[in-house]
């Protein structure tokens, strides 16, 4: 065979295997058979038959597992068109039955419950279908590609005239993997068809169920209202008793038929035999809990102590002291822990009585767990209580606090047990009503201001809520919900005195929580970005200023979160949804519109936050620069200077470009704006954007870095600033010279620590009368130098004659000193002693004098002088 021919088949030999042997993604989990185990080398000819045929086998096998899925699609087709059908006649029956008779309340309710979850089920499997139709149609083009290019290979094979390209097993081979790759095509429409019209039902479905979800919200909001105005029968407290006391005297004696009948059938042993694994890792956990929790405690405990004694704050107190009575109960917290787990491992949470002893169990742990705190806490200063009271108030305190504390486990357990034990949902309604109506109650009595007075100075709350006008606020506040809430009730409205309740409740316990919530985050950024305290100033001390911004403004981020947070609860509560209010704020989108820029409060608000966060943020991260990356590097303070106002340029720019983008204004248009300031440029700001590159030449170049020392027109001084314009220069005379850039770049100015703060070499001239000795001179001279202490010996100091002088013998003096920073010091002290040590050697340092020889002497001026 000729070299070319065995070359082309070769190739082509090479590229069927390729094209065979690597199956489409996702469709064959098959790993190729590599050639190693056919038997012969990968571009030999002879292999390509079973090439084929192994291709073949894949698409066949890829066919089946489509033409199965395609199966069962069209059966989860038929399904669903018969769950649709379904959905639709029920959603006309509702539909029908809202037009014309109406549905109760509750009802309602629940339908929209269903129909939203139904709405959410069909988004999520319209999300699958989309994913998967887009897997298939990628997994087909690259089965067509793999056709088309396997076509192309097989006629340029048979072109080559070989053997193998015309043999029986080769066309053989050839028609089966295209009859696999045509059914796999097949089988892949097949399947793509049926996903299509899944899909183009379920959207149908999806916005049928859209419409009558609006519509039920609509009437659910319509019969809400009618509901809380309308007027019910009283049932007398004594009646509500009795209903609630027979159905809590048979929970006994159902809980025992229950466990004799279980006792009788057998059915005790079998569930004790079958949970038998679980009873035996219970009992081991109990084991280890209480041989852990025991020394946990004792080690826990006097840290506890040591720390609330270190405390700074009232706040870090009381988060310390809750923690120790946490840790004084931590075998407590454990059962509860376990009683919860036996319940859920065993199966027995669906059981009432279960579930109604797990809560009473709850409840008596938190009863205890308040007790020993309030007591804590409300001690009194003699006895060394948290808060410094005086005797009678926090008696007060401690005495209503703890009942109101039993109170609320009471109350929480019986309205959570309540339902379990089969008392009536009208008598249910009337306990959580009566509940509410104690819990607010309990807030006017706590709230008197004869005792509040004293306790609120003593309080770690922010410091608006203990002004006096807040509290009177509250107090108002509450005392006209109570008002309105007997008021409605003695009317008949009890859905709206329950509702009044409820929310008053649920306002009151939420701001609690955020209160609790807020000191918690208080003592957080105390303890780690306190200015004065805080764990990152005794880390970075010299960064005292950047963690008091810190501090301020996370506080204050705080502050504004937490009360978001209990604003919008608060609002939730009372059934105000930031939906239904949006349209008070409509007017933030009203503005004018030039072209594509909108200048709306919103948009004009958002870009100057923007701004604002582009500068806080730069300031941040030099900030964070300086404290964390720079120490770390060695860098000297040109380098450090140069990246610190290059992220600072970067960060403005990004938030200009954020801010432009806000407003609405096309970034594209930049060229335009390019070109406005290329003719601005040419008319007038030469000077400035020349002064501008030259900043920008200087930070990067660095020819000039922020405190090198230069000498400029004479002037010794230091760079303390490189801006966007101009140079900060600080002179040795404490002024300061404000030097355009472009000047820096192109006058010539003397940089002594261009290359560092290394050694440098300081000149000396000092002339001697002619009749001094030069070699002691030279001597003398040479001993002064290295005898000053900042003069480096090596290299040592160089004396040399220079010259013969009008009236004396020149000398240079060349010493090095280890910083430019010396050189005016060391002058003076090297001029000094070399003065003092002359004098003393008796060594003339002569001066120039001038003879004057009057030639013609007026006589004028001899008769004057007469």
């Amino acid at each position: 065979m000729p070299a070319f021919s065995f070359r082309l088949v070769s190739t082509a030999a090479l590229t069927l295997w390729f094209l065979l042997a690597c199956p489409v993604t996702g469709l064959s989990q098959e790993k190729p058979r590599t050639p190693e185990k056919i038997g012969a080398p990968a571009t030999a000819p002879e292999v390509l038959p079973r090439i084929l045929a192994e291709g073949a086998e894949t698409l066949e096998k890829e066919a089946a597992a489509l033409k199965s899925r395609a199966a069962l699609a069209n059966k989860a087709l038929s399904q669903g068109e018969k769950d649709s059908q379904e959905r639709k006649a029920a959603i006309a029956a509702l539909k029908a039955s809202l037009a014309v008779t109406g549905l109760p309340f509750t009802q309602m309710e629940e339908s929209l419950k269903t129909y939203s979850q139904l709405g959410e089920r069909l988004e999520k499997r319209l999300k699958e279908l989309a994913q998967e139709t887009e897997t298939l149609n990628k997994d087909q083009a690259t089965r067509e590609a793999s056709q088309t290019a396997l076509q192309a290979e097989v006629a340029r094979l048979q072109g080559s005239r070989h053997p193998v390209a015309r043999s029986k097993e080769m066309k053989l081979a050839q028609q089966r993997y295209q009859k696999g790759a045509a059914q796999a095509q097949e089988a892949a429409g097949q399947l793509l068809e049926a996903l299509g019209k899944e899909s183009r039902l379920l959207e149908q479905d999806k916005e049928l169920v859209l419409e009558v979800r609006a519509d039920l919200q609509t009437h659910v909001d319509t019969a809400w209202k009618a509901e809380l105005l309308k007027r019910q029968e009283r049932l007398s407290l004594q009646d509500h008793a009795v209903k609630m006391w027979q159905a809590l005297r048979l929970l006994p004696s159902l809980s025992l038929t229950r466990m004799a009948e279980m006792r009788a059938s057998g059915a005790l042993a079998v569930f004790l035999r079958e949970r038998l694994a679980a009873l035996i890792g219970l009992l081991a956990l109990a084991g280890l809990l209480a041989w852990g929790l025991g020394r946990l405690g004792a080690a826990v405990k006097p840290r506890l102590a040591r720390w609330r004694t270190k405390a700074h704050t009232r706040g870090e107190q009381t988060i310390l002291s809750f923690a120790r009575v946490l840790a004084s109960h931590l075998f407590l917290l454990a059962l509860v822990f376990w009683v919860g787990l036996s319940l859920w491992s065993l199966g027995l949470w669906e059981v009432p009585v279960s579930r109604v002893l797990f809560y009473l169990l709850v409840a008596l742990g938190i009863l205890r767990l308040g007790r020993h705190w309030l007591r804590d806490a409300f001690g009194g200063e003699e006895a060394g209580g948290l808060l410094p009271l005086d005797t009678v108030t926090a008696s007060f305190y401690r005495r209503y606090l703890q009942l109101l504390l039993v109170y609320l486990a009471v109350g929480a357990w019986g309205s959570a047990s309540a339902a379990l034990i089969g008392v009536p949902p009208g008598s249910r309604q009337f306990l959580g009503h009566l509940f509410r109506l104690g819990l607010l109650g309990w807030a006017m009595w706590l709230l008197r201001w004869q005792y509040l007075e004293k306790l609120l100075p003593e309080l770690p709350w922010p410091q608006w809520i203990k002004q006096p006008a807040t509290i009177r606020t509250l107090r108002s506040l509450v005392w006209l919900l109570l008002a309105a809430i007997i008021f409605t009730d003695l009317l008949g409205f009890q859905n709206l005195a329950n509702y009044l309740a409820q929310a008053g409740a649920f306002t009151g316990v939420v701001l609690l929580l955020l209160i609790f919530l807020w000191l918690g985050l208080e003592w957080i950024l105390h303890y780690l970005l306190h200015p004065e305290k805080g764990l990152a100033r005794k880390r970075y001390p010299q960064q005292e200023e950047m963690f008091r911004r810190l501090h301020r403004l996370i506080r204050r981020g705080i502050s504004v979160v937490v009360g978001a947070a209990a604003l919008l609860l608060a609002m939730k509560a009372w059934g105000l949804e930031a939906s239904k209010i949006a349209w008070l704020f409509q007017w933030i989108n009203w503005g004018p519109s030039i072209g594509s820029v909108q200048l709306t409060p919103l948009t004009i608000a958002a870009a100057v936050l923007v701004l604002y966060l582009g500068g806080y943020l730069s300031r941040l991260a030099r900030g964070i620069m300086e404290v964390r990356v720079f120490p770390r590097t060695g860098w000297d303070s040109g380098v450090r200077y140069t990246i610190s106002t290059t992220l600072h340029y970067v960060i403005l720019l990004v938030g200009g470009l954020t801010a432009l983008n806000i407003l609405g204004f096309p970034l594209t248009n930049l060229a335009l704006i390019a070109g406005a300031l290329g003719v601005g440029i040419g008319f007038g700001l030469q000077n400035i954007v020349n002064n501008f590159i030259s900043g920008l030449i200087l930070l990067f170049e660095r020819p000039i870095k922020v405190g090198d020392i230069l000498v400029i027109d004479g002037q010794w001084g230091t760079v303390k600033e490189i801006r966007v314009r101009s140079t900060i220069f600080e002179t040795y005379d404490r002024y300061v010279l404000i030097i355009p850039n472009s000047e820096l770049l192109s006058g010539k100015i003397v940089n002594w620590t261009h290359y560092g703060w290394g050694p440098n070499r300081l000149e000396l001239k000092v002339g001697v009368g002619y009749g001094s000795d030069v070699r002691r001179v030279t001597q003398l001279v040479t001993g002064l130098c290295l005898a000053n202490p900042q003069v480096l010996a090596d290299p040592p100091p160089q004396v040399y004659f220079k010259a013969y002088g009008e009236s004396s013998l020149d000398f240079t003096i060349w010493v090095f000193l280890d910083t430019p920073r010396n050189r005016i010091a060391v002058t003076h002290e090297l001029n000094t002693a070399i003065f003092e040590a002359f004098q003393r050697e008796g060594i003339e340092i002569p001066f120039p004098q001038r003879d004057l020889f009057i030639k013609n002497w007026p006589a004028a001026w001899s008769k004057g002088g007469e």
